[in-house]
């Protein structure tokens, strides 16, 4: 029978170049459409813009709501985009929560961009899975072709590229390709591979911070801080190598040597019959290792550390992807005898129903509040009402980025006295 075989060829094809789940393109069938868009490029007298984008806060929504409403969402976001986008535009879902548009004709930037607004208030509306509202956003990488380039895999790593700029920014943006992009994925892929050969030839070191009662200028504590010491580059600071530490996970081995060095320290204070503090920090992947508590056991019974010197410090955004997960390894940690510190607070999720779930003992208040103290009255009220709510919550409150005379006796006045330079 004629018609059920071209049904059956139907179906083939509508598996071979199409998304079961959101009905979209799939990858296949967008790279055939980049192909021939960029032949007709070639031919002159014909432009267009390759989007590249993935969902923010995908994995969080995932992990806490489950993965059928992760699906939802994804079908969700793939009837908006087909209901804003025009018919001769191809959209795919290239996998996960990656999404791809190729818009025929764009010539422009300023064109470009009114798209990209588009897909972004299109997205932002709010959805509901099941009983939970969420709001979504997109970190969108844009090239113009064939101004960028008019070769396929170029075009894509652009795209890639000026996505992961935009996630850079602060997601919930666009950002177009452009030359400087290469010069900041050199540099990543520099800093990357030199990363694996720093941590094996000991190219770091720690510094120590002290942290003062401002009532009796005595030093209470120390915070760990650490330091990449290159032989050709010089010192290459935390803000360039810890986010790619962490994106490799090569931030688990080196945190494991902070771990240790600043134990060492601890030690050695304690037997000089030094009662300070180390606060060490964390990263988001080290806190979420399995071998983490083990691994801590262990140095702290080798090194002969007292367990009550060490303050672990976390990032709020750390704890809320899965919070029962991060009680839970809260708890193990506190078991060693550890005191537990939220670092940069004021900065994330700030939210006292979270600060009574999770068994913290220290709040710090970020530099960014402290650092216009007396000239900005909005920190003012900020800090004053974070070191309130932590008298309330029963918890130790250390202030960073103290300068001035003035910024000691403010928080001196709202019973903040542990103060950090």
């Amino acid at each position: 029978d004629i018609s059920f075989v071209k049904e059956s060829q139907r179906k083939m094809e509508q598996l071979a170049y199409f998304d079961t789940l959101t009905g979209l393109a799939n990858r296949t069938f967008f790279r055939m459409q980049l192909r021939k868009s960029m032949a007709l490029a070639e031919r002159g007298h014909y432009a267009f813009a390759l989007f590249y984008f993935d969902l923010d806060e995908f994995k969080r929504i995932n992990d806490t709501l489950g993965h059928d409403a992760g699906d939802q969402l994804l079908v969700e976001v793939a009837n908006r985009l087909k209901k804003r986008l025009r018919a001769e535009d191809t959209i795919a879902r290239l996998g996960g929560d990656e999404f791809a548009v190729l818009l025929s004709g764009i010539e422009r930037q300023e064109h470009a961009m009114d798209v990209a607004n588009t897909i972004q208030q299109t997205l932002n509306a709010p959805i509901m899975l099941g009983n939970n509202e969420v709001i979504i956003s997109a970190s969108i990488g844009i090239t113009m072709a064939p101004y960028d380039s008019k070769e396929e895999d170029q075009l894509l790593k652009h795209a890639d590229l000026a996505m992961y700029e935009a996630k850079a920014k602060g997601r919930n943006t666009y950002h177009f390709y452009s030359q400087e992009l290469n010069a900041a994925a050199n540099e990543r892929l520099f800093i990357e591979n030199e990363l694996r050969v720093a941590i094996k030839a000991k190219q770091f070191v720690i510094y120590y911070q002290p942290q003062v009662d401002s009532r009796t200028q005595h030093v209470v504590g120390y915070e760990a801080l650490i330091r990449w010491f290159h032989p050709s580059e010089g010192m290459i600071p935390p803000t360039k190598f810890i986010p790619i530490a962490e994106a490799t996970g090569l931030i688990v081995e080196l945190g494991a040597w902070v771990l240790q060095e600043a134990c060492e320290f601890a030690a050695r204070l304690a037997v000089q019959g030094r009662e300070n503090n180390i606060s060490i920090n964390l990263s988001a992947r080290q806190f979420k290792d399995a071998k983490l508590v083990p691994l801590l056991a262990s140095i702290i019974k080798k090194t002969k550390v007292p367990a009550k010197r060490l303050h672990l410090e976390l990032t709020e955004s750390m704890l809320m992807g899965n919070v029962e997960a991060a009680i839970s390894q809260l708890h193990q940690l506190k078991a060693l005898g550890v005191s537990i510190s939220i670092d940069d607070f004021g900065t994330g999720y700030s939210s006292l129903s979270y600060l009574k779930r999770f068994p913290v003992d220290i709040l710090k208040v970020d530099r960014s509040f402290v650092k216009d103290i007396p000239d900005d009255q909005n920190d003012m009220e900020i800090t004053a009402a974070i070191i309130a709510m932590a008298q309330k919550l029963k918890l130790n409150v250390v202030a960073e980025g103290v300068e001035t005379i003035e910024q000691v006796e403010f928080l001196q006045n709202n019973n903040c006295f542990i103060v950090q330079g």
